[in-house]
């Protein structure tokens, strides 16, 4: 009897532990992985992409501006993308992708 309850305390203690979802913190708000959104750096407003190295999220900063920044602002025109709450700072972070 002892040896059953050993074997299945063990089992339950082999059991993969439930992975909690990963995302990556920008301006107050969480986002999943493969997530590419607009983000303010000292070299301007560039495309950032949330990502995993080793077993941290990061953002992974390409070297192409936002388009939205690009733009004259008497010509953008709407979109139907996701931004969150402007910030005291002025910045603001959009939602290009969702995995």
């Amino acid at each position: 009897m002892v040896r059953v309850l050993t074997i299945l305390a063990l089992s339950v203690l082999a059991l993969p532990a439930s992975a909690a979802e990963c995302t990556c913190r920008a301006l107050g708000r969480d986002f999943v992985i493969g997530t590419t959104i607009c983000l303010s750096t000292p070299s301007g407003a560039r495309l950032a992409t949330c990502d995993m190295m080793v077993n941290n999220t990061t953002w992974r900063f390409s070297a192409s501006p936002c388009v939205a920044a690009a733009l004259d602002p008497a010509e953008q025109q709407p979109t139907e993308t996701v931004a969150a709450e402007p910030q005291d700072t002025g910045e603001y972070a959009l939602a290009l992708t969702q995995p």
